[in-house]
């Protein structure tokens, strides 16, 4: 179903709860609205898992145990998207002045993360 553009924005824009209860609603929303399929539902064996919500992976630490992390939004060999809420609970915007690439900030904050090489996901 192609949702309308204005209706969309507006729905959202309303939006200012917690980053976590409405992200897998939203994203949902936006492949509908990008007339894209929707992800599928999470199985168990995380290698069947190549277009979910909450994509499990797993940082390696230093003493060899694994802490387990999601990405919001995986398609395999597509992207990752990590969701953000873009307003506080009284409906003013976040302010974050380094969230464009390219700004050279951005460059330091991405250059900081760990490596993928850190990061395995079956």
């Amino acid at each position: 179903m192609q949702l309308n553009a204005g209706h969309f924005i507006a729905r959202w824009q309303q939006s200012s709860a917690a980053e976590r209860a409405n992200y897998a609603l939203f994203l949902s929303e936006l492949c509908d609205y990008l007339d894209l399929p929707r992800p599928e539902p999470s199985q168990a064996d995380e290698r069947a898992n190549s277009y979910v919500i909450d994509k499990a992976v797993y940082l390696q630490n230093l003493d060899g145990s694994t802490t387990p992390n999601y990405i919001d939004l995986y398609k395999r060999a597509c992207f990752v998207l990590e969701a953000k809420q873009a307003a506080r609970p009284n409906g003013t915007p976040k302010h974050c002045r380094f969230r464009k690439l390219g700004h050279p900030f951005w460059w330091l904050l991405m250059s900081a993360t760990p490596s993928n090489s850190m990061r395995t996901s079956p």
